[in-house]
């Protein structure tokens, strides 16, 4: 299959994003700051990646964790949110 130049770019974009996603989630979890900031909520559109690679990054350090993931509304959001906090 051949692709054309925006295709193309596309495809190279994405992949310069999933490499921004990675090493921004390897220095989120090795950074000395963690105890100041112990959440972090991580969000964008869809196919990036995002659940993958963090969690991947996250079980490599060590770090105790938990995923939310997939399409919630905001009251899914929150009360999953609440439910961690309540365990």
């Amino acid at each position: 299959m051949k692709l054309n130049t925006r295709q193309q770019q596309s495809l190279m974009m994405g992949k310069l994003r999933r490499h921004q996603l990675i090493k921004a989630s390897q220095r989120a979890v090795m950074t000395t700051h963690k105890d100041s900031y112990p959440h972090s909520y991580i969000y964008s559109l869809g196919g990036l990646g995002k659940t993958h690679n963090v969690i991947k990054s996250v079980e490599e350090q060590g770090v105790p964790f938990v995923t939310i993931s997939g399409k919630n509304s905001d009251w899914a959001f929150a009360l999953g949110l609440a439910l961690i906090y309540y365990k």
